[in-house]
């Protein structure tokens, strides 16, 4: 992926890794949770997913391997 084509991007954050929205700068939400407070294996494959052409197809395979996904947004 070029860095041209690149959406998602992480940065360190207090309690981890925050996906972000590399043009609005907004924290990622998938399924109203706040991607913040992460692994960095996590965030990034998230980030990947996410610009990816097809988030739906790349999230996939990601939802049961990291938990994550379920928990409630955080403030």
């Amino acid at each position: 992926m070029s860095i041209h084509a690149t959406r998602y991007d992480i940065r360190r954050d207090r309690d981890g890794w925050t996906v972000y929205d590399v043009r609005s700068g907004a924290i990622a939400v998938i399924d109203d949770v706040l991607q913040v407070g992460l692994a960095m294996e996590e965030a990034d494959a998230v980030a990947d997913a996410l610009s990816a052409e097809c988030p739906s197809a790349a999230l996939a395979g990601l939802v049961p391997r990291f938990a994550w996904f379920q928990m409630p947004a955080r403030p």
